[in-house]
């Protein structure tokens, strides 16, 4: 009797586990029998649409009708054969743009019609995003939608969809701007990074012998001081002027980027033109706000009336223009020098090499109640000790000179002087007065060429930064917030 009753508990068990599994078959089953086209594969879901056989064939003969026979799951936007009666003789009969063709309409992961709301940026198998709705996909009706299958899901649409380039694909492509393109062409080039190439061997003395052709690397400077505008994962405006409204830009700036020879007066001239025509974010029909700040943050006034044509490209939209309009005093900004450099004295260029006393201090302006740092040194006992600044700054522009320099550490007021280029002769002296946090004009200075910091413009392009030195007048003491100089525009 007892071992019967200790057999119960298991017979139980085990027909409780039977009757799960026999159920759990019944049910897939079920699911088999009542969704018959999940053992079907996109594929075989185009092949037996007889209003896509063209789709059909431009598949097979791309070489991808095994990918979409695979078990990983897709959308396919396919389009109708009269949607591709007249589709261009060059795709079809190019194998690297049929394929991008036929990859333009497929996205990995199955994006259904009723999970669009209202749009979402779907990637297709270029690496291209396009914007897909309840009822369209890159702007193209959907003509039949949601077509599950085992492994995806298609969608029927009127037009093919359009293998697009990106902005920075489509300046080096088209044909609209010469100039402009020629110049985008000189600050791409290549460089060897040993970290990714193949080594071969090793030499006698123990250096890597690499594998040639390894280890190159393309490098872009506007990508890296700019915008990368051939980020697909990322929507720009870009304006490509004519090749007249380039060069009109290039003769009304180039006197003040003027350098020592013409060909660098002008790289760094086009330069300064071509960084201030990408735009962050997608302005379409137009449709530009009367603000509208460049992605180096200067405010650029474009007119709907200037474009000359209007390009969709997959990153964005681009605008053929040949006019673009902005105030100087917004296109050359203040420059300002901080006198605590970067918070560090390390960082500090002086004619001594361990000053006694020299301190970055943080203080709370009285007249704002704002904390600041700046620059203090005292009991140096160097007559005329000094400390420099190099600064970037245009030629023909008249600055208007401005210090913040309180002296919140002594009654008595001292003298501190400004030179450029270098310590010697003096070119403003200033009395520092007692606790004044306001700025104090010094007077105006003008530069007579370019300077500008290496590497900071374009390709060809040496470094030559005008020096500015903070000098003390004396062995008095130094101490400084910030010099500005700002343009003046009459």
């Amino acid at each position: 009797m007892i071992l019967l009753q200790k057999k119960i508990p298991f017979l139980f068990l085990a027909l409780t586990v039977f009757s799960l599994f026999s159920c759990k078959d019944k049910w897939e089953e079920h699911v088999a029998l009542s969704n018959p086209v999940l053992a079907e594969d996109l594929m075989k879901q185009i092949n037996a649409n007889p209003d896509l056989t063209t789709f059909a064939e431009l598949v097979v003969k791309a070489g991808l009708d095994d990918t979409l026979a695979a078990s990983k799951s897709f959308t396919v936007w396919a389009p109708s054969n009269d949607a591709l009666k007249d589709l261009d003789a060059g795709i079809v009969n190019d194998d690297v743009k049929l394929k991008a063709f036929v990859r333009s309409h497929i996205a990995n992961q199955a994006y259904f019609t009723t999970a669009s709301s209202p749009s979402v940026n779907v990637k297709n198998l270029n690496g291209k995003n396009f914007v897909f709705t309840a009822s369209t996909v890159d702007d193209i009706g959907i003509a039949k939608a949601n077509q599950l299958v085992g492994n995806g899901v298609l969608h029927v649409i009127g037009q093919p969809l359009q293998v697009r380039e990106n902005a920075w694909e489509f300046i080096n492509n088209a044909s609209v701007s010469t100039v402009q393109k020629a110049f985008f062409k000189r600050l791409a080039f290549k460089i060897f990074n040993s970290s990714l190439a193949v080594v071969e061997g090793y030499a006698p003395n123990g250096d890597p012998i690499y594998k040639p052709g390894t280890g190159i690397v393309s490098v872009n400077q506007f990508f890296s001081r700019v915008a990368n505008i051939g980020n697909e994962d990322e929507e720009f405006t870009y304006v490509v002027l004519t090749d007249d409204a380039f060069n009109a830009e290039k003769a009304k700036l180039s006197k003040y980027f003027e350098v020592s020879t013409a060909d660098s007066t002008d790289s760094i001239t086009s330069w300064h033109v071509a960084k201030d025509l990408v735009f962050r974010g997608k302005y379409l029909n137009g449709n530009f706000p009367d603000s509208i700040y460049s992605a180096d943050s200067v405010k650029i006034h474009l007119e709907k009336s200037a474009i000359v044509s209007t390009h969709k490209v997959s990153n964005g939209v681009v605008y053929v223009m040949n006019k673009i309009d902005y105030r100087l005093d917004h296109k050359f900004k203040p420059i300002k020098i901080e006198g605590e450099l970067n918070g560090s004295t390390s960082t500090i260029q002086m004619n001594m090499q361990t000053p006694k006393n020299l301190e970055i201090r943080t203080r709370t302006n009285q007249l704002t109640k704002k904390v600041y740092r700046h620059l203090f040194v005292n009991g140096h006992g160097v007559n005329n000790f000094w400390i420099k600044y190099p600064i970037t700054i245009n030629k023909n522009i008249k600055y208007k000179v401005v210090w913040v320099a309180v002296n919140d550490f002594q009654t008595g007021t001292f003298n501190m002087q400004l030179a450029f280029k270098t310590p010697t002769p003096i070119t403003f002296t200033k009395l520092v007065e007692l606790n004044n946090y306001n700025e104090v004009v010094l007077g105006e200075y003008q530069a007579d060429r370019y300077y500008y910091f290496s590497g900071s413009h374009a390709v060809g392009t040496r470094g030559f930064p005008l020096d500015v030195f903070l000098t003390s007048s004396g062995t008095n003491p130094l101490t400084l917030d910030y010099i500005k100089l700002v343009p003046v525009f009459n």
